[in-house]
């Protein structure tokens, strides 16, 4: 009898030694080989275009070349477009700059006069509004910092993948046929589809971020601009951005902005504001799970309950380590690799 519990506790402890596993590679290898990982997605959105182009008896060298060229042709096109719009509001927006300041610094000399005549709660809770902002700020000007501060290593590393992406892509056959070798014989056959089915869902899992992002942009853009906003573009995509950070937000953009019209009497306006901040605000909660539990095949629940994890495990690289994580343990018990579900 003892050894049949064993024999079904296996699988339980297999399934624990890949998640700790799992979660070793997450913490601490993925930084180092994140460009490969990179490369190799996107040398299987490649496949397609280059297979046609082997079929029409063209190199495979050539083919990768040529594909990859077309993709990032368009990619940086794609990017030059968005970067000239934000450019030219951010320039129209440079000019108006120090009206805006003079503006700034004379509301908030009036509202440090008259705190001194608010009755000692109200102050309290004006100052503890106030250093809760300051804190959001401060914490959304370090991230920007620190964005800045990884430029030279992006450009090394995207160098990095675009040359990996050629190679994997063009050895793709040869490079399959090595790790093969390296398996055993038992695993081969789940290893081809727990590779098959994470290429397939993270593409899915890229893909249902971009529409998110898309989503939260057009939404926050088109209301903004709806209500007469100068910059809508700019900050609908500022507030996409911001939007992918947990806790924060969108209300580090728009409860000061709303705070400063209701300041200045703009009541109207700033319930419009209140409106877009609301949509904007419901749409990723709402959305997401769905959205992604579509395009990798998994319940919005467990959805969730990944992304959940994922934030509070990895931070920010949550929104997309927490379902990937879902994706590679669903494919190895689904393929057999961890034979959990075998009776």
């Amino acid at each position: 009898m003892a050894l049949i519990i064993n024999k079904r506790l296996i699988p339980y402890l297999q399934l624990i030694v890949f998640l700790i596993g799992w979660y070793l590679i997450l913490r601490y290898l993925l930084p180092f080989v994140t460009p490969f990982v990179v490369a190799s997605i996107l040398a299987f959105v490649l496949e397609g275009p280059v297979n046609t182009l082997t079929r029409n008896r063209v190199p495979r060298g050539a083919a990768v070349a040529v594909s990859l060229v077309v993709v990032l042709a368009v990619l940086a096109g794609i990017f030059l477009v968005a970067v000239a719009k934000l450019a030219a509001e951010l320039v129209d927006l440079s000019r108006q700059m120090p009206n805006y300041l003079v503006t700034v610094q004379a509301v908030v000399d009036r509202y440090l006069e008259e705190m001194g005549t608010l009755p000692p709660p109200v102050r309290a809770l004006l100052e503890t509004q106030y250093l809760r902002l300051f804190g959001a700020l401060q914490g959304l000007i370090e991230l920007v910092l620190s964005a800045v501060r990884v430029v030279p290593g992006t450009v090394v590393n995207t160098v990095i993948t675009v040359v990996a992406t050629f190679f994997i892509s063009r050895d793709g056959p040869e490079i399959n046929r090595f790790v093969m070798r390296l398996l055993p014989k038992a695993w081969r056959l789940p290893f081809t589809k727990v590779k098959a089915n994470v290429l397939f869902a993270v593409f899915g899992l890229l893909k249902g971020q971009l529409i998110l992002i898309t989503i939260v942009t057009t939404l926050s853009a088109t209301g903004l601009y709806m209500i007469g906003v100068e910059y809508a573009l700019v900050v609908g995509l500022l507030v996409a951005l911001v939007d992918l950070i947990p806790v924060i937000g969108p209300s580090v953009i728009f409860w000061p902005w709303i705070l400063w019209h209701i300041g200045f009497g703009n009541i109207i306006f700033a319930i419009l504001l209140s409106l877009v901040y609301a949509s904007v605000s419901l749409i990723r909660p709402i959305l997401e799970p769905r959205i992604i539990g579509a395009q990798i095949g998994i319940h919005p629940l467990a959805t969730l309950i990944a992304i959940y994890l994922g934030i509070k495990l990895f931070g920010v690289s949550g929104f997309i380590i927490g379902p990937l994580s879902v994706i590679v343990i669903k494919a190895a018990v689904t393929s057999g690799l961890i034979p959990l579900l075998e009776d």
